[in-house]
């Protein structure tokens, strides 16, 4: 069973219940101002591809406030049959489905709003997930282990200039710092940069996006990206939202992190995902996806840091100038948005702060340096 299977059945039972234990009107007015908002935003959108594609949503949210339900819903299907992304649309017409007694596809159009987009239930009120409506068993069986991203193997993985003296004077770091992890789309998608020495600034402001497939701990692929960081996976796509303005949202395949598609806000907030400024605050997007520390508010943390003095072989330096090394772990454990138990995952950047001692004439002045190494493990 998949990943996308496992998690929509219990979260399709419950709303399924939800939707037909309440009147329309009601489930309606629930949703009337995030569909207001939708309205509006769809007014904004500029690129001519993206206006056609609302069109028909545009239309059935209009036929929606009329109460017209039938054509609303003959237009939600325009919709959804127009833009392969259309995750607000296929959420609509299940609710639609449902009330005309039509379950059967109003489960399957949740089944694929959810895999297009696993925050798409934000737009409703909070389900509570029943203990009953949980999958009894796991994705996989459970297998821990552990994988050191930069170690040989993920390292070896990046791509690096053709040029055999370019990537010499270049260089790929041996060690690594993860940015962001997103365990929502099944197999895990990280943001993590290599480096020397984390006080020093990427080259490029760039950074290196890596799937790591859940069972087993391989890499499935590995790309680098500039000027964009991880938003968050779905089952479908890895979202990379650009860190330059006019911000942009770009959707990397899940199986290969090939880019498919590049949208503006205005289509990302209507189409996809209308309730994106909430996403980060929701209870499942923090279940399922972490932001690491980065080296500048490590600094911060030192307090935390466990000191360890190292004794140079250098006679002077033995006795009078130690090598100070402060330790810090900063670690996150994730597990899927809606918590059914099918997985957790650590990850986890384990800092090291020298302070070394170098000689200037008959001074001593201290090089400070940052290290990390980066690790992600399946603990259950």
């Amino acid at each position: 069973m998949s990943f996308i299977e496992l998690i929509a059945e219990p979260v399709i039972t419950t709303l399924i219940e939800k939707l037909v234990s309440t009147a329309i009107e009601k489930i309606f007015e629930e949703l009337r101002p995030g569909t207001q908002s939708v309205e509006t935003r769809l007014d904004n959108i500029q690129k001519i591809l993206e206006m056609n594609q609302a069109t028909h949503l545009k239309a059935a949210l209009s036929f929606l406030r009329l109460g017209e339900l039938e054509k609303a819903r003959d237009a939600f299907i325009h919709a959804e049959a127009s833009d392969r992304l259309g995750a607000v649309a296929r959420l609509y017409l299940s609710i639609l489905f449902t009330k005309e007694g039509k379950v059967d596809l109003a489960r399957e159009r949740l089944k694929v709003a959810l895999g297009i987009n696993p925050f798409i239930i934000k737009f409703t009120e909070p389900l509570q997930l029943s203990a009953d409506n949980n999958p009894p068993h796991a994705l996989t069986p459970a297998r821990s282990w552990s994988r050191q991203l930069n170690s040989k193997s993920f390292v070896n993985s990046v791509p690096r200039p053709k040029n055999t003296l370019l990537r010499l004077l270049k260089g790929q770091g041996k060690y690594g710092a993860i940015s962001t992890v997103s365990c929502s789309g099944g197999d895990i998608a990280v943001s993590w940069r290599l480096g020397n020495d984390f006080l020093e600034p990427p080259d490029d402001g760039g950074r290196i996006i890596s799937m790591i497939n859940l069972t087993n701990g391989s890499c499935v692929w590995t790309t680098t990206v500039t000027d964009s960081e991880l938003f968050f996976a779905t089952p479908n796509h890895v979202v990379l939202k650009s860190s330059k303005s006019p911000a942009k949202y770009f959707f990397l395949s899940m199986s290969n992190g090939e880019m498919q598609r590049e949208v503006s806000p205005e289509y990302f907030e209507t189409i996809f995902c209308p309730s994106a400024n909430e996403v980060r605050q929701s209870d499942e997007f923090k279940r399922s996806n972490q932001m690491m520390p980065t080296s500048a508010s490590i600094k911060v943390h030192k307090e935390r840091y466990t000191a360890i003095e190292y004794k140079k072989k250098n006679f002077l330096q033995k006795w009078f100038w130690p090598t100070v090394e402060y330790k810090y772990e900063s670690a996150a454990v994730l597990t899927d948005p809606f918590d059914l138990g099918i997985f957790r995952i650590r990850a986890s950047n384990k800092w090291s702060n020298y302070f070394k001692p170098t000689m200037a004439g008959r001074k001593v002045l201290y090089e400070e340096l940052l290290y990390s190494d980066a690790l992600i493990s399946r603990v259950s």
